[in-house]
């Protein structure tokens, strides 16, 4: 269980009341705020509201957070911050057995996003990030992901499961750029 910092949402929310979230995954970079976003706004602008290349981890979701499906959106940057470091699902062996939670905290409660799976695609192919909620159209999303993930999850994925999925771009072969996502179970831990 991590030994979370102090952190204020209340002073965080004076900043920004968009401030949903803490974001935190043990031994990397990442340990951020998280903000509710629509559109791209905080991909450009940081959790105070100034223009930034790096941006700001944004959610995307309906209703209450953490809903039962929900996307969490950061750049991957040269300088390691960000979400970069969730390349590792993908690109790194051994990554998934040391890193098997990605850990939430919200102003009510603390979570886990226990890891499932990664896959990364080119661009066009960006339904991939909204999980289905309808059974058939949900077993073949799973099947897709889990045909290209480097690692064998050690848990099933169901279609009633709180699902994050944590989405970061990478350039993808010889195009432009392409799209990489952590998909996880999000379990209430405190």
């Amino acid at each position: 269980m991590i030994r979370w910092p102090d952190i204020d949402f209340e002073l965080l929310r004076r900043v920004n009341p968009d401030v949903i979230g803490w974001i935190h995954l043990e031994g990397t970079p990442i340990s951020y705020p998280v903000t509710k976003g629509c559109g791209d706004y905080y991909l450009h602008h940081n959790v105070s509201r100034e223009e930034s290349p790096h941006g700001c981890i944004y959610a995307e979701f309906d209703g209450e957070f953490p809903t039962e499906r929900f996307q969490l959106h950061g750049h991957n940057m040269k300088d390691n911050s960000m979400f970069t470091n969730i390349l590792f699902y993908y690109f790194e062996d051994g990554f998934y057995e040391k890193h098997p939670v990605i850990d939430l905290k919200t102003p009510e409660a603390d979570y886990g996003i226990r890891v499932w799976g990664t896959i990364h695609y080119p661009p066009g192919y960006e339904f991939m990030q909204c999980p289905p909620k309808e059974e058939n159209a949900f077993r073949k999303w799973k099947k897709a992901i889990k045909a290209l993930c480097p690692f064998e999850p050690t848990f099933d994925l169901a279609l009633d499961d709180d699902i994050a999925v944590l989405c970061t771009c990478r350039p993808f072969q010889d195009e432009p750029y392409g799209t990489l996502i952590v998909v996880g179970k999000v379990e209430r831990t405190k």
